[in-house]
């Protein structure tokens, strides 16, 4: 398990043993992610703990150009839920020990296979689309002003 971003030392507290045999990794924040995705087996994204979020973070949007497993664990009604649900390589849990623990092998089972079925998903987030997107909406608004 590899951990990026000067993570607190305090919630590893118990786990010096396995920081000292390398099964975990602590790395101070870096601007030079690419090579830790790229040596990954399994991405995660690690949401807020509380239902009905409202963000999405942009650290899942760059897990899709990736080739990997994600495992997504937020809450109900989070977005990451409401708009990546029902991927077989995107999978999800809640802040629940068991589940993340299933997430896990499951993930690792998902490891090398086919990632087509984002291909969706990677369109959708595509900075060109999504700009297209967005002059097109204020053009739509400009032009229907009355309506509103």
């Amino acid at each position: 398990m590899v951990f990026v971003g000067d993570p607190n030392k305090s919630h590893f507290i118990g786990f010096e043993h396995l920081i000292e045999k390398g099964v975990i990794e602590i790395h101070p924040f870096t601007k030079e992610i690419e090579s830790f995705y790229q040596s990954a087996d399994v991405l995660i994204d690690i949401n807020a703990d509380i239902e009905n979020d409202v963000f999405l973070s942009s650290k899942v949007i760059n897990y899709l150009s990736y080739d990997k497993p994600i495992i997504a664990i937020s809450q109900d009604g989070s977005p990451v839920r409401e708009i990546m649900s029902g991927y077989r390589t995107i999978i999800h849990s809640h802040h629940n020990v068991d589940e993340i623990y299933e997430a896990l092998i499951q993930g690792s089972c998902c490891i090398g296979e086919n990632m087509d079925e984002r291909a969706e998903l990677f369109k959708m987030f595509d900075p060109n689309n999504v700009a297209k997107q967005f002059v097109n909406d204020i053009v739509f608004s400009m032009t229907h002003k009355s309506e509103y």
